[in-house]
């Protein structure tokens, strides 16, 4: 998801689900080892699946899916290093090893480097959209409808629907624009919540991330607009009213800005920045009282 990521380790299990392949009980050949790794993967024998794909790789070292895979466990393990040593081989060894590129780009951002992260993105989701203008045309031309392929090739990119692994994703259209908004790239974030919400039109993060950056770029009508789609796909967004707040009180919207402060601090008690700012309004209100008890909500939930 865009604003929570479980677990690595847990999501490796949603990754890559138990299959029904037969297990080698004595593996000899890298291909053997890469397939007990799988299933021990699969177990979540994270050692022993990462001493597997070793063993493949000492066995065959132009091996490129066992150093994918074994980087994919060592991300999961915070070898942050080692997963981007791997994933590099992978692709070296492949270079339209789209999946590759794609992990390469979140063990980066884990690392802190958001321009080498962006770099990988944008590099598998061209090697995605290549792989599937290529399939869709050969099968258009298998029927005897070549120009049909030649001309659907520009709107393949935007056919990401699939939520199979390896495929680009609403998620992951948003998981680069966060990236690039923290590279201060709001027009190229932008750009891909856009491109996220054509995959899903009622992604309600796709919205809210939208919305943040339209307001960075002082757009706040187009921001209003966003956080609303946001908090109308999903009413118990709490984070969208705040955010909306703080846009209605740019806009000199004290009353709507109130109201909105309100509906956050009503899903979240805890909210001590929404009693603040709250609190701000209020006191440019003129209601000093109303402000005054905000503010001490706020010193009471921070310990102060």
């Amino acid at each position: 998801m865009t604003r929570y990521h479980p677990p690595f380790l847990i999501l490796l299990a949603l990754l890559f689900p138990i299959t029904l392949r037969a297990v080698v009980i004595s593996p000899v050949t890298a291909e053997d080892f890469v397939s007990r790794g799988t299933a021990e993967r699969n177990k979540r024998d994270w050692d022993g699946a990462i001493a597997d794909f070793t063993k493949a790789i000492q066995l065959n070292p132009t091996y490129a899916e066992a150093y994918y895979n074994r980087g994919i466990l060592r991300h999961g393990r915070g070898d942050l290093d080692g997963a981007i040593a791997d994933f590099t081989k992978a692709i070296e060894l492949d270079p339209k090893y789209a999946d590759a590129y794609y992990h390469r780009g979140q063990a980066r951002i884990d690392k802190g480097d958001q321009a080498g992260a962006v770099a990988d993105f944008d590099q598998s989701a061209r090697l995605q959209s290549a792989k599937d203008a290529a399939n869709r045309d050969s099968a258009l031309r298998s029927k005897g409808d070549q120009t049909a392929g030649i001309s659907g090739f520009a709107k393949t990119a935007k056919l990401h629907t699939s939520t199979e692994f390896g495929q680009q994703t609403a998620e992951d259209c948003v998981n680069r624009g966060l990236t690039k908004m923290g590279n201060g790239d709001l027009d190229g974030a932008i750009a891909d919540y856009n491109e996220a919400l054509e995959i899903d039109p009622k992604y309600a993060d796709a919205y809210y991330n939208l919305g943040t950056a339209k307001f960075n770029k002082n757009n706040l009508d187009g921001a209003i607009a966003d956080f609303t789609e946001a908090i109308e796909l999903d009413p118990r967004d709490g984070p969208a009213y705040f955010s909306r707040a703080g846009v209605r009180k740019a806009k000199g919207d004290l009353d709507g800005a109130i109201a909105d402060y309100s509906k956050a601090i009503e899903l979240n008690p805890n909210d001590a920045d929404a009693y603040i700012d709250r609190g701000k309004v209020r006191k440019a209100k003129g209601d000093q009282a109303g402000a005054a008890k905000d503010f001490a909500q706020a010193a009471k939930l921070q310990g102060r």
